[in-house]
């Protein structure tokens, strides 16, 4: 099993490393690919695709698991685009992680009915809204596996107010912030 977990990773929290060690102990996957977003995604606010990708080479650890640059050295073309890449890559189709928010939006990806009929996905729940969603946008249950995590920790909560959730944040990675002054800390 190949596990994709994108996102903007920015910055990345201890809730990133808790989905992370969480599905390698649950799946075991011969491949745990960190897929930061690159510069040509069009998110506000994003610090430099190289400051979240050497933040996030501080919480990965283990041995099977990798950043890849694809989506900053590529068009942006879609998630469809990288899943493609490491089907090819591996010869093997990679399940995708995705946070329940991130669910919501997913009738806006790009070729969704491709991307959801293709691969397998696996849903980080916050706040047992996931099933709900599924049922609401009319999806295939049988290609989302919820997984439900009690996670406080959100990057954007750091952005907002950097002293009150310092502690979001593995120590590695809040060196890293003050040392390259990111965020404004």
């Amino acid at each position: 099993m190949i596990i994709i977990y994108g996102g903007a990773f920015n910055p990345p929290t201890k809730a990133h490393q808790t989905i992370k060690a969480y599905l390698i102990n649950k799946y075991n996957p011969n491949w745990f690919i960190f897929l930061p977003v690159g510069m040509k995604y069009p998110k506000p606010g994003l610090i430099p695709y190289q400051h979240r990708e050497n933040m996030l080479k501080l919480i990965a650890e283990e041995p099977n698991c990798v950043i890849s640059d694809f989506e900053q050295t590529n068009a942006f073309n879609g998630t469809i685009s990288a899943l493609d890449y490491f089907s090819n890559l591996y010869q093997e189709r990679p399940t995708f992680v995705l946070g329940a928010d991130n669910l919501k939006e997913i009738e806006t990806w790009v070729e969704k009915d491709r991307l959801i009929e293709t691969y397998q996905f696996i849903v980080i729940d916050r706040d047992h809204e996931a099933s709900r969603t599924l049922k609401t946008l009319n999806l295939p249950e049988s290609k989302f596996r919820i997984e439900s995590l009690d996670l406080k920790q959100k990057s954007s909560l750091f952005r907002h107010n950097q002293n009150k959730y310092a502690k979001d944040l593995d120590e590695k990675v809040l060196a890293y912030i003050q040392k390259h002054h990111l965020y404004e800390v």
